[in-house]
């Protein structure tokens, strides 16, 4: 280990003694350097620009005494001062002690060529007063801490012997339990504490006495003077001499009387919130991702119909509840919800109970992220919607029913009338031409205009019943809307459809010809665009619709901002158990795509 340099500042104006002092500390071993001066004013320049470890300085100089070196005012010295001189004076040497000086030497040739000893040995002592007087300033420093702590803190304090009998205490307790000081003094604190906690402290009271402990603490109710209770916090530790005896306890007492509220109010609150969650079936959850782990609300253990007890919950046992049809989709919402650090949107999917009931459930998620950009956690809510989307589907299919009847009649009932009235009025114009009346050509507008009337109501009916019962129905909705669109609108219009393509269910074919008809209307009204394009393709079990525009793209506002169409769309889509996304193209333009389970039982 490399010694500290130790620099010297010698103080001599006779060339002899200086070249002795000198001679000594060149034999001597330790890192030593020496600067020697004359005069008090070149010793004054060095002190100046290089702070010695050490003066050794003569007591008569050129241009005054060795000791004005030291400060007359007091000021502390940072270093020692060795004082020489050629005689011997005990007066001499009392004036030099009193002024600082740490030592006195008279000069002879034996002392100079000692002075590096004589060095080591006031660098040494030099070093134990400065770490004595270190020790009693931080001591002075702790117990002034401890005396403003102790007077002004914002605890309630008491200085107690082995019963807790207040010997001492601070204003702060006085003010908190609302007793003078000299109420305080000689009482022990038991006799403040509410009688439902009396005696709770006392063994730890004892074990702390004995040592056994370091500190204790409690929460207990005290009494006011005013007879009002309050919570308290006391922590107790002891006092101890400097052999490690205990002397007294000192106890802290903090006012824990809000917080006790507020924990109260929470409970209150957090029952409030579980019977909220009860009576709108919608749990709560939280899954941190770094460590895989998950937690969940009551009611949401009460959705799945599982026990917290004997089946906690982890996210592989979440995914085992997911309907098998529906897991790929969920993990593909999570996974994307992760990877592109931000929240999807809402998503419907089934669920398995144990006993093998299937529910249906919503979920919807916040993603929280760390400092450095990186997901930290997802929690949310879910909400078993199995009641509602029966009655929405019913009500659908009721609406559904309606409609076709509507359409049905129209075709029926007003086709039919409108179809005979057509004829009538064509015997009409006929009977006037061979009379040549004047009223053959309106005759003849009129007809025209009962033609349009059952053209139209021919539409009507087609829009209120789009898709036909046979299984290929869809197909020839689609084909019939398509070609409308061009004939209507003269925009390039185009269906893909591979054949056979096979959806039994009627009510599916129709979500999905009016998540069509809904996106083509959208594309039409806002996105300028030039060419239209459909397709649906089946593979497997799985079908795809896609509607693609080369417009001017849809911008991204977010599900929160969706308009009544774009949340229609998604609607119905979560009614065929489907997927739905909405995204601007490669190339330009606006992708709409919603993707469903064929051949699936409603």
């Amino acid at each position: 280990m490399n010694q500290k340099t130790t620099h010297i500042l010698l103080v001599e104006d006779e060339v002899a003694h200086a070249e002795l002092i000198r001679r000594a500390f060149d034999t001597h071993t330790g890192p030593v350097t020496l600067h020697v001066v004359s005069n008090l004013r070149e010793a004054r320049a060095s002190l100046a620009a290089t702070p010695p470890s050490l003066i050794i300085a003569d007591l008569r100089l050129p241009d005054g005494d060795g000791v004005e070196l030291l400060p007359a005012d007091g000021t502390p010295l940072n270093y020692p001062v060795i004082i020489m001189t050629s005689h011997g004076h005990e007066q001499v040497a009392v004036e030099a002690m009193k002024a600082g000086a740490l030592d006195y030497v008279v000069k002879s040739e034996d002392t100079l060529a000692q002075m590096p000893r004589i060095a080591e040995r006031a660098l040494r002592e030099w070093g134990y007063i400065t770490e004595r007087k270190q020790t009693e300033k931080a001591l002075r420093e702790s117990e002034e801490r401890f005396r403003r702590i102790f007077a002004d803190g914002p605890l309630g304090m008491g200085v107690v012997n082995e019963d807790l009998r207040l010997m001492n205490v601070n204003a702060t307790l006085c003010a908190m339990i609302g007793y003078s000081e000299e109420e305080l003094l000689s009482r022990t604190i038991p006799e403040f504490l509410h009688p439902d906690d009396y005696g709770r402290e006392a063994p730890l009271t004892k074990e702390l006495f004995r040592g056994e402990i370091p500190s204790f603490t409690i929460e207990q109710r005290f009494l006011k003077k005013n007879g009002e209770t309050i919570w308290g916090r006391m922590t107790a530790s002891t006092i101890c001499d400097a052999d490690g005896k205990v002397l007294y306890g000192l106890a802290m007492i903090e006012d824990i009387t809000e917080g006790k509220r507020a924990e109260e109010a929470l409970r209150a609150s957090q029952t409030h919130l579980a019977e909220a969650q009860r009576i709108a079936h919608l749990g709560s959850w939280n899954w941190h991702i770094a460590d895989n782990t998950l937690t969940w609300s009551d009611e949401l253990y009460r959705i799945f119909d599982l026990d917290p007890e004997t089946t906690p919950i982890t996210f592989e046992r979440f995914l085992d509840h997911v309907y098998l049809d529906d897991r790929a989709y969920v993990m593909e919402q999570i996974q994307s919800a992760v990877d592109e650090r931000e929240a999807r949107p809402p998503i419907e999917y089934r669920v398995v109970r144990p006993d093998g009931t299937i529910r249906t459930v919503r979920s919807e998620g916040v993603l929280s992220l760390g400092r450095n950009g990186a997901p930290v956690r997802l929690f949310g809510t879910t909400q078993d919607i199995t009641e509602r989307k029966r009655l929405v589907r019913e009500i659908l299919e009721i609406s559904s029913r309606e409609q076709r009847r509507i359409g049905q009649d129209l075709h029926d009932e007003l086709g039919q009338l409108l179809t005979g009235i057509n004829f009538r009025v064509v015997e009409l114009e006929n009977d006037l031409r061979q009379k040549n009346q004047p009223e053959t050509d309106d005759a003849a507008e009129i007809g025209e205009l009962v033609k349009e009337a059952v053209k139209q109501t021919g539409a009507l009916a087609r829009g209120l019943n789009p898709v036909s019962l046979e299984a290929g129905g869809l197909k020839t909705a689609l084909t019939t809307l398509t070609r409308s669109i061009e004939q209507i609108y003269e925009i390039p219009c185009t269906l893909t459809c591979p054949a056979p393509l096979l959806i039994e269910d009627n009510e599916t074919a129709t979500h999905v010809y009016r998540i069509a008809q809904e996106a083509l209307n959208n594309a039409i009204k806002y996105s300028k665009a030039s060419r239209l394009e459909v397709s649906l393709v089946q593979a497997e079990a799985t079908t795809t619709l896609t509607v693609r525009d080369n417009g001017i793209g849809i911008p991204n506002l977010g599900v929160q901002n969706e308009g009544m169409g774009m949340r229609n769309m998604r609607y119905r889509a979560s009614m065929i158990h489907g997927s739905f996304d909405v995204h601007r193209g490669e190339q330009g333009g606006t992708v709409v795509s919603c993707q469903f389970t064929t051949n699936r039982a409603g």
